[in-house]
């Protein structure tokens, strides 16, 4: 028996990069949502500088300002020059 070459691993569907910039900003949003209504929880609780309900607020906004630069970026899900040229078949392969 020869040797064959592994399989190709499968390239993402055309649908799949469209959900994932949906879904990303969207878990986002949730985790936000779900650390602002949390921190009333433990407002009595005092740390040394930040208490723990302004961390879970500090999570949120951080959380809202990721899912805000996710949609805002006209970049998300385009690939870079570099990797764009690092896929492109070598010259002998071109056709034409």
């Amino acid at each position: 028996m020869s040797p064959t070459a592994a399989p190709a691993p499968p390239t993402p569907g055309p649908t799949f990069l469209p959900l994932l910039r949906l879904a990303v900003p969207a878990a986002l949003v949730i985790d936000a949502v779900v650390h602002l209504r949390d921190a009333m929880f433990y407002t009595p609780v005092r740390g040394a500088l930040v208490g723990e309900a302004g961390l879970f607020r500090i999570q949120a906004v951080a959380a809202l300002l990721a899912a805000t630069g996710l949609q805002l970026s006209r970049h998300a899900g385009r690939p870079t020059r570099s990797a764009r040229r690092a896929h492109r078949p070598p010259v002998a392969d071109r056709p034409g």
